[in-house]
């Protein structure tokens, strides 16, 4: 009948796995409330009908009203609606943005260099040597790279032998002893407690630690400060991609090269102040190096290179991460952040390793905790991942930030389980909002960035939550809560806080949010600001993890311009959105395949493409096409994630079964028909879905058996009646509204369109 799809036993099948899944999300989770939230229980364990979901809902402490950057007045902020004045969810006006000033190019990530390349620093470059007893040197040990190594510089050499500590005048911090050091400088001028202090002629001061009897490290005064470039160049190191360090002022501290070890600083120390009769000789204040640092290879210069590269730069922080990890293998912190970027780039497993070897490591970091709980809800993992959670919010050492993030989280997790469950989002969310809202200005950078990203985080979600329940007014109060993160994104970006990416998230869940409305928007002006967004992303960083990440993003913008597009009768634009949204995927399936929704959001999609033939040009012949290519994908058990819910899946099933029965392939689709009506039956067990899901499987179900005489073994049931919470939530005509941000004035807001006409590169 099927060859290698046997429908009938699929049902059976898949339903104890999804339904496991399902209770994973639904049943833990229907215990987040009450003792996740510690010191905040108060507030957050309220239902959501006792709960105000208004942006105003914090007494208007939202960063955006705080800074008073909503100003009624300006056309730039006002929503605007192709459908009527009172549905607005358009994206709001934007500037260019402003690209934050890297200390570090974007350019091509260079390869690393070959070992010989920068053994040796050549005091003599300098000038003649008084002290030939301490600097004794000949010329082969004073070369700084030879003719062959000068052949293989930049050449990737394996075994990790790239990296190498550069000596000085024969002596190689992390290899030389004490004893290698007397026999190639003599006894020192002074010693003092494993510090012995040397002078040569033009290098007033050469200070060196011996720790364990072995050379820790050598800082070399300079007599006069020398231009940066000209000296990295001369010390063979242009090849090397350097880590700077800034004070809080940004002026540049010094810069690293952690293959070798070198350490050129750049602001002077006491004596060695530059002093000069002629100003203009005199390098500049940040392009100048007072004195060079060599030291041995070690984890922390990896580790700093890593966090200081662009924020998108994922190659060059793999590689440093890896290194740092080779080096110092037991580093907590090392691990933490090679999980971030693992998640960053959708190695899922390898993510979720490193964040539970992190928190064994150091039970105490509520951070490194909360980091895993996310990667375990990536895996679909939510029993682990609401419990890891709760105890984050059960600390009492948890900062008010990490609370927030934690709350925020719980959320998102509860919008995967029954439907009391979901209900409990909101109040997670509003509570989380109001902790970040009071941290979005705090002196601190780093946290009031973190602060406003959970911020833009957090309102989306709130949108999310809204847009399935039953609330009045809700398409206005959505709009509004959107263009609040919409306008937080756009600060950030033009401060520099941020990259274009956090406009493309928002432009993808403003879409996704946008497709369940009815009618639902149009999503033309959502997708010109996603491929606008996406097209900056790539000409700032060429690197394929991140160019990959951004594809994915653009790909689930089209997917939502598909189904849009279909469910308001414009077929030719669904088939357009829908063919490039299948080039996007074709090439980030494999890559993506640890997340257990990737394959899911293909099948889907091949569904919609489907579906736009046989509704809107009576083909079900194509339609049988593109629902062949769908199968797979979709019968594959998938458990509930923000991409893929019961609902829409056994919809499909049974809306392709429609097509194959007219198309005469009648088992197909009953076949079809019974498999998706298991998946909604499970969802309704599970409360889910509300029991009238069933009505239309199920007399589709019934008609086909009919036809085909197949014993009735899906005869309608009257469903068991669903728990109740304690509190019953008001009627949908009784229930206010949420109450939306200040109100703006309707203006047409001007548009910066893609001259590409809605096409995307690759």
């Amino acid at each position: 009948m099927w060859g290698e799809f046997d429908l009938k036993g699929w049902a059976l099948r898949a339903a104890r796995p999804l339904s496991a899944l399902l209770i994973g999300g639904a049943v833990s989770l229907a215990t987040l409330a009450a003792p996740a939230l510690a010191e905040s229980s108060d507030e957050a364990k309220a239902s959501a009908d006792d709960a105000d979901c208004s942006p105003g809902a914090t007494g208007e402490k939202s960063i955006v009203i705080a800074l008073g950057e909503l100003d009624p007045a300006d056309p730039s902020l006002t929503i605007i609606s192709d459908q009527d004045e009172e549905c607005g969810l358009e994206p709001i006006a934007r500037t260019s943005g402003a690209e934050p000033e890297l200390a570090v190019s974007q350019g091509e990530a260079p390869t690393l260099a070959d070992p010989q390349v920068g053994g040796v620093l050549n005091i003599d470059e300098y000038g003649d040597s008084a002290y030939g007893d301490y600097a004794a040197a000949t010329e082969d040990e004073v070369e700084f790279a030879s003719e062959e190594s000068d052949d293989m510089a930049g050449q990737l050499v394996e075994d990790g032998e790239e990296v190498r500590a550069a000596s000085f005048n024969g002596v190689t911090p992390g290899v030389s002893t004490r004893e290698d050091l007397v026999v190639e400088w003599g006894e020192p001028a002074v010693q003092n407690r494993g510090r012995l202090t040397y002078k040569f002629d033009n290098f007033p001061r050469v200070d060196v630690e011996v720790t364990g009897g072995v050379v820790a490290n050598i800082r070399v005064a300079l007599a006069e400060p020398v231009e940066l470039d000209p000296l990295v160049e001369k010390l063979g190191m242009s090849g090397l991609r350097p880590a700077v360090a800034t004070d809080e002022a940004g002026a540049v501290i010094s810069t690293t090269f952690p293959e070798r070890g070198v350490t050129l600083l750049q602001q002077p120390e006491g004596q060695l102040a530059f002093a000069s009769d002629d100003a203009d000789e005199a390098p500049g204040a940040s392009n100048a190096v007072y004195e060079i640092e060599l030291a041995g290879i070690t984890a922390a210069p990896f580790l700093r290179r890593a966090l200081a590269a662009p924020a998108r730069a994922y190659g060059w922080q793999l590689s440093d991460l890896e290194q740092a990890l080779k080096l110092d293998g037991d580093s907590a912190e090392t691990r933490f952040y090679f999980s971030q970027v693992k998640q960053a780039t959708a190695s899922a497993v390898d993510a979720e390793k490193l964040a539970a070897e992190a928190v064994e490591l150091d039970e105490s970091s509520d951070a490194y905790r909360l980091h895993w709980a996310r990667c375990l809800k990536d895996l679909a993992q939510y029993d682990a991942a609401v419990e890891e959670t709760r105890k984050v919010l059960e600390s009492p050492e948890t900062s008010k930030l990490v609370r927030a993030e934690a709350l925020n989280h719980m959320g998102r997790l509860a919008a995967l389980g029954s439907r009391d469950v979901q209900a409990r989002a909101v109040p997670l969310h509003s509570k989380a909002i109001e902790l970040a809202d009071q941290l979005a200005n705090d002196p601190d950078g780093r946290i009031s960035r973190a602060a406003n990203l959970l911020l833009i985080d957090a309102h989306l979600a709130m949108a999310e939550r809204l847009v399935v329940g039953d609330w009045q007014d809700k398409d206005e109060t959505i709009a509004q809560w959107i263009a609040r993160a919409s306008a937080i994104a756009e600060r950030m970006i033009a401060d520099g806080e941020a990259d274009e990416s956090l406009r493309l998230k928002v432009a993808v869940n403003a879409l996704q949010v946008g497709a369940k409305l009815d009618p639902p928007i149009n999503p033309e002006l959502w997708i010109a600001e996603a491929e606008e967004a996406a097209a900056l992303l790539d000409d700032e960083c060429d690197d394929d993890l991140a160019v990959a990440a951004v594809d994915w993003q653009l790909a689930l913008a089209y997917c939502c311009a598909t189904e849009i597009q279909h469910r308001r009768g414009e077929p030719d634009a669904a088939l357009a959105y829908g063919d490039q949204a299948e080039q996007l995927l074709a090439t980030l399936a494999t890559s993506r395949e640890e997340l257990p929704d990737t394959g899911y959001v293909q099948g889907r999609l091949f569904f919609q493409i489907g579906a736009v033939h046989a509704v809107h040009r009576d083909d079900h012949h194509a339609a049988c096409k593109w629902y062949k290519r769908a199968l797979e994908p979709l019968l594959t058990p998938t458990p509930v994630t923000a991409q893929s819910n019961p609902g829409q899946h056994g919809d499909a099933l049974v809306s392709m079964g429609v097509s194959y029965w007219n198309e005469g392939q009648r088992d197909r689709a009953y076949d079809l028909t019974e498999a998706g009506l298991e998946l909604i039956r499970i969802g309704v067990e599970e409360g889910m879905l509300d029991p009238d899901a069933l009505n239309v499987p199920e007399s589709n179900l019934a008609a086909m058996g009919k036809v085909l005489g197949k014993v009735q073994l899906t005869t309608p049931t009257e469903p068991a009646p669903v728990q109740q919470v304690a509190k019953q939530s008001p009627s949908a005509k009784q229930r206010p509204a949420t109450e939306a941000p200040q109100q703006q004035r309707k203006q047409v807001a001007s548009r910066r369109m893609m001259s590409s006409g809605g096409t995307h590169r690759r």
